[in-house]
């Protein structure tokens, strides 16, 4: 799968909206980010990807932001599973800003070279 096929293929499944960097987020959401690609071996490089999560609430209301990642990282591993492959690699605090918190969800996939 090329890198562009797998960027296109989590948007839709996840419901994400691609971007270019942190301040692009001004709201609610899911985001994708790219975030490079480190060479594993002669055939295979791991594509490392990001999906920021940004919500108003930490876990205070019906959409807080730990029960979305709650519910991403079964989807995640659901969706990693019947790719043979452990995708997820951390969750961290990416930012906080005066009305958004956010996690950002680390995403590392292997891909073929061509």
């Amino acid at each position: 799968m090329s890198l562009n096929e797998l960027a296109s293929c989590l948007v839709n499944e996840f419901g994400l909206i691609s971007i270019g960097e942190y301040s692009q987020i001004d709201q609610n959401g899911n985001y994708l980010m790219f975030d490079g690609l480190s060479r594993l071996n002669d055939s295979t490089d791991t594509a490392n990807f990001s999906i920021v999560v940004a919500h108003n609430s930490l876990n205070g209301d019906t959409s807080s932001l730990l029960e979305e990642l709650d519910e991403l990282r079964k989807k995640l591993f659901d969706f990693g599973a019947a790719r043979a492959e452990r995708i997820t690699a951390d969750v961290k605090t990416a930012f906080i800003s005066n009305s958004l918190y956010c996690a950002k969800i680390e995403l590392r996939f292997k891909v073929k070279n061509y």
